[in-house]
């Protein structure tokens, strides 16, 4: 038994790692959850497979959860947190977390190769998405129009964010890429020349010209490094593209 539920509302203790209340309805995953006898009463109910459930979201009306181990089978659904039915993941990863917002359902990895973020309309059908950086992703949210996931590893890089803080994000196109652009100039010349114009690999296909930051690259062509002009591009949903500086 890897599900249990209860119909309490506001106070709930139990060893579990992960909850989520809905319409009066306390939903939690455990790999052995008991209820707290002090806390609410909750009652066992069977998983859709045995696998590790890691997180657990409500949106449309409908419960989600994600696994980090199973074969075709690491999402679960169920509209009454009692009966449920697997579903694919878009990539047999390790999901860590899932989250509901902007007509969308979200899920981020911890493992994976370019697919550490996963996204569905319906919590059925889902679409692998590129993560910002291949991290050890664990939680993700949703707030006032932008998704946010955090990560155990990486370097200064370890929050990742999708969509437009204050707006609402694309939803079929919901995108998490950042790109590192550097390249390589005469000593005596000046970034801010540089547009989509002149070099077409400075677009990178986005349409987005200018925010170049004169630095020393390290270039790996000859070990030693030489001027350069660098930013970095990060989608914000469908094809829109902000520098967000050097």
């Amino acid at each position: 038994m890897s599900v249990i539920t209860s119909a309490c509302s506001k106070t709930f203790l139990a060893t579990v790692s992960a909850l989520v209340m809905i319409a009066g309805m306390v939903v939690a995953l455990a790999p052995a959850a008991q209820a707290n006898p002090a806390g609410v009463t909750w009652t066992s109910q069977t998983s859709a497979a045995n696998n590790s459930w890691r997180s657990v979201t409500y949106g449309n009306g409908l419960f989600v959860a994600v696994s980090g181990s199973g074969t075709n089978n690491r999402v679960m659904t169920s509209s009454d947190g009692i009966t449920w039915t697997s579903q694919t993941s878009a990539a047999d990863n390790d999901w860590q977390s899932v989250t509901y917002g902007n007509e969308l359902f979200v899920a981020v990895s911890s493992f994976g190769a370019g697919d550490r973020v996963m996204t569905s309309s319906d919590g059925i059908t889902w679409v692998s998405r590129t993560a910002a950086a291949d991290n050890y992703w664990l939680s993700v949210t949703y707030g006032n129009g932008l998704f946010v996931a955090v990560s155990y590893s990486g370097a200064e890089n370890r929050v990742m964010t999708s969509g437009v803080f204050g707006g609402a994000p694309s939803i079929e196109l919901a995108q998490w890429t950042s790109y590192y652009q550097a390249l390589p100039m005469p000593d005596s010349g000046f970034c801010q020349n540089i547009t989509t114009e002149q070099n077409a690999f400075a677009a990178y296909g986005t349409g987005v010209s200018g925010g170049w930051v004169k630095s020393w690259e390290p270039w790996v062509a000859n070990g030693v490094g030489g001027w350069g002009c660098q930013r970095n591009l990060v989608n914000t949903g469908g094809n829109n593209w902000v520098v967000t500086g050097g």
